[in-house]
């Protein structure tokens, strides 16, 4: 019987399978660490490049903006070329980008190497999905999703708290410097010959031009994909606010922590993150009520959020608790990735992750900027400053809002499936050999 290049492409070995996902985790780990180390240094940054709070706000935009306008063709390119190399030269340019953004002057060069970096990480969190959904049975996509932002964030969190140490020896460009050393390696592994088994391209090379315009519309009348899209990166955008950009200050203005235990604190936001997205991945798939799940984390999360932002003089000891409850709550951000399994034909896997992810991020670009400026505009006017306490905090009023919204659209969601129905609907076995045309006619 003739075989698919699905079937074909699939790994033939369990431990190689592992270890190119952890491979490719640790890609995602590294990259989440650049994308926050802005928020470590924002006091050496301002001074470095001479900006204000609106100059980091745009560092951390150009940065998203570049992630979010490669996620369709990198999307694309994961499902039409070998992932083995297009892995290996992403980390490469991740790596050499995040040098050219430590050691450069100037603001304008700055946005620039950090909109590459962005390019660069458009793959890392897309390539483990797709490797995950083509290699595992379906029923742990959820968990698998789980997992990965769970590990990428946390590890991403602690090197942060290493560098924040280290910074008390050193100087903060050699200590940044160091941390991109291991991209080289993950980049060298990926290239021997025995990870070839991760190759899984679906699309054939006599692919029209317009086969990925045409997949896009396909998902855009998916009803609720591009919704469901919406409230991940509304979901999303707080903890990536206080990650990448404002955390560190808050913690160390607002609560008079160290540098270090201010990084602690957010490595305390992402062990709840760990410890939530796996479980909540896990009972979405085997519960079905993502509604209910999203809109009562996102109203948990606008609680605590609330607290910590307005009441720091009179909860400055219950902060790591606070931080640890607002990464917990909004880990149920992983329940978008539960119902994109649901609604996202497998023929169109990669461009489907990579629209995701792209609207996800997209957030992040536009919100930074606006960020920036309002933490520049109440410091200026709280207390004629660049950055000030109070300016942060009225700043910082944005994220309760957030996931306000966030609960409220996520009552129009599509309804979740029954255990019932989906069993009816999975037929995907990774080690059954079958067309991709049957899978594309499975699809929900």
């Amino acid at each position: 019987m003739k075989t698919s290049p699905r079937a074909k492409c699939l790994p033939q070995s369990a431990l190689f399978k592992t270890l190119a996902i952890l491979l490719i985790m640790g890609f995602y780990c590294l990259d989440y660490f650049y994308r926050i180390s802005t928020g470590l240094i924002v006091p050496e940054l301002m001074t470095h490049y001479n900006v204000s709070p609106a100059g980091i706000g745009f560092f951390a935009s150009a940065f998203y903006l570049g992630y979010v306008l490669f996620q369709i063709p990198g999307g694309y390119l994961i499902d039409k070329f070998p992932l083995q190399k297009t892995i290996a030269i992403f980390v490469m340019i991740c790596s050499l980008t995040f040098l050219g953004f430590i050691y450069s002057h100037h603001f304008y060069l700055g946005v620039l190497w950090r909109f590459l970096l962005g390019l660069g990480s458009a793959l890392s969190f897309v390539s483990v999905l797709h490797v995950a959904r083509h290699t595992l049975h379906q029923r742990y996509f959820g968990l698998i999703s789980g997992l990965t932002i769970a590990i990428g964030t946390l590890t991403g969190s602690l090197i942060q708290v290493y560098i924040a140490h280290a910074i008390q020896y050193w100087s903060w460009q050699t200590c940044l410097a160091l941390s991109a050393l291991p991209s080289f390696s993950i980049a060298f592994l990926f290239l021997l010959p025995f990870f070839k088994s991760v190759n899984t391209p679906l699309i054939s090379a006599k692919t029209k031009p317009m086969q990925p315009i045409q997949s896009l519309l396909q998902l855009s009348r998916q009803r609720g994909f591009i919704l469901n899209a919406i409230i991940g990166g509304l979901f999303y955008l707080p903890t990536s606010i206080l990650a990448a950009a404002w955390g560190v200050s808050l913690f160390t203005l607002s609560y008079h922590l160290s540098r270090t235990d201010s990084a602690f604190c957010l490595t305390l936001l992402f062990a709840g993150w760990s410890l939530g997205s796996p479980i909540i991945g896990y009972l979405n798939d085997h519960f079905f009520n993502y509604r209910l799940t999203i809109s009562i984390c996102a109203l948990a999360a606008s609680i605590v959020s609330i607290i910590m932002i307005i009441l720091p003089q009179w909860v400055n000891h219950a902060v790591y608790t606070l931080a640890f409850l607002v990464g917990l709550f909004s880990s149920a951000q992983v329940s978008v990735w539960n119902v994109f399994n649901k609604l996202c034909p497998p023929h169109i896997n990669g461009i489907g992750i990579a629209l995701t992810n792209m609207i996800i991020t997209l957030s992040a670009a536009l919100f930074h900027v606006l960020e920036g400026f309002l933490i520049t505009y109440y410091s200026t006017i709280k207390s004629h400053s660049n950055l000030s306490n109070a300016g942060l905090l009225h700043g910082l009023w944005i994220i309760p809002g957030l996931f306000m919204i966030s609960a409220l659209l996520s009552q129009f969601l599509p309804q979740p499936a029954s255990k019932k129905n989906l069993a009816e609907r999975e037929g995907f076995e990774p080690s059954v050999r079958v067309n991709v045309h049957t899978l594309s006619r499975r699809a929900p």
